[in-house]
């Protein structure tokens, strides 16, 4: 029997439809076989918590090369229609999240169904795995975070929480969620009453990324807000003078973000002490992507640049001239970035070649899945395809 958050006195109606509700979600839940996350697995938005979106580290990418032609190895429905949640890969399945409040788990090999998480309610945040829970955070009427059990295929405990937009966050044993009212709260997968809670004054809707000992919040009012993992004390605060629509990016002990107006900061974590800052001069709605010193912006005028980390001097250009849907990815050699009309490229960092190795034909704005076996696209209807 799962545990439950202690409900709120709101009255006879609202106690009635939360206890229908909770019915509700233990029902139709299945999973063919028990999943155990691996080394290489994609447990949550950007890939790990300081969100890099990192795929290959090395020369060598996970995909062909540039001049081959990827097919369709399968394609899925999701339940309901797609909207930024990010699919992940967990223990060569992926975990597809709909608007419709399905999680669907997919076989990465056969793009046959082996499972399904109903939450009952939107999902607009991309979910987390922490060992072998899943996290699920959900907007509506009476949002709920769900834990579910990945070994014991059951719903662990639910709780209900303020609306999430954002994608979670999940740093070791935690996970974090940033809710649209300025709410952060912390949870673990052992117990549902949370680990500590800070309400900031904002609206919230931007992944926050974390390394070992803080969390970063970006908000709708320009602030950077920095927490401590462990209690969620305030430790410093930078204001930028523009929305966040994407979330910062965190590697080591130094923080990139990029507000709307295409402002990037450059700081230290421990105390927010600012590095650098640069005008990019157009607007950014998407995140980073870093690797080594090299961190990659994609700009609304469908330009993609390269800027050094110590310094932030432009190290190169790639002119792509769409408007993209999702944070550029570094796999190996090559820059992966998804164009909000459905056009997948990827930019050669050495030759400069840019080259469109898929097309959905529909828009998209959820990022590509870059797995070993295949690569993971979702239009905004809904309809998924794994290309080879």
């Amino acid at each position: 029997m799962p545990a439950y958050c202690r409900i709120p006195e709101l009255g006879p109606a609202f106690a009635l439809t939360f206890l229908l509700l909770l019915a509700a979600c233990g029902s139709g839940l299945y999973l063919d076989r028990a999943i155990e996350p691996g080394q290489y697995d994609r447990l949550q938005h950007g890939g790990d918590a300081g969100r890099t979106n990192v795929i290959s580290h090395g020369e060598e990418s996970l995909q062909p090369g540039a001049g081959d032609t990827l097919q369709v190895a399968w394609e899925f429905s999701l339940h309901g229609a797609a909207d930024r949640a990010v699919p992940l890969l967990v223990d060569e399945t992926v975990l597809f999240a709909s608007t419709t409040g399905r999680i669907e788990v997919v076989d990465l090999h056969t793009g046959e169904q082996i499972g399904r998480f109903p939450t009952h309610w939107f999902i607009q945040s991309t979910p987390a795995v922490s060992g072998r829970s899943l996290f699920v955070a959900t907007s509506g009427r009476d949002p709920l975070l769900l834990c579910y059990d990945l070994e014991q295929r059951r719903l662990r405990y639910q709780c209900l929480i303020p609306s999430v937009h954002a994608a979670l966050c999940v740093v070791g044993d935690r996970v974090i969620y940033a809710a649209r009212d300025g709410s952060v709260v912390c949870h673990s997968a052992d117990d549902s009453l949370a680990r500590w809670s800070v309400s900031l004054d904002d609206q919230l809707t931007a992944a926050p990324a974390a390394n070992d000992s803080v969390v970063v919040i970006a908000g709708q009012n320009g602030d950077l807000n920095a927490l401590a993992i462990s209690d969620g004390n305030a430790l410093w605060r930078i204001s930028t003078g523009a929305a966040f629509l994407a979330g910062p990016s965190i590697r080591g002990t130094m923080l990139a973000a990029v507000n709307v107006e295409g402002v990037i900061t450059m700081a230290e974590t421990d105390d927010g002490t600012i590095r650098w800052r640069r005008e990019l001069e157009v607007p950014v709605y998407q995140g980073c992507a870093w690797r080594n010193d090299t961190v990659a912006v994609a700009l609304a005028n469908g330009d993609v640049i390269l800027l050094h980390a110590t310094d932030g001097r432009e190290l190169a250009r790639f002119r792509t001239g769409e408007l993209p849907g999702a944070a550029p990815q570094f796999d190996g050699a090559h820059l992966v970035l998804l164009h909000r009309k459905g056009d997948l490229m990827r930019i050669g960092l050495h030759s400069g070649e840019i080259t469109r190795i898929a097309q959905l034909p529909v828009r998209s704005r959820t990022a590509p899945l870059i797995t070993p076996y295949g690569i993971v696209l979702v239009d905004e209807k809904g309809e998924a395809v794994c290309v080879r």
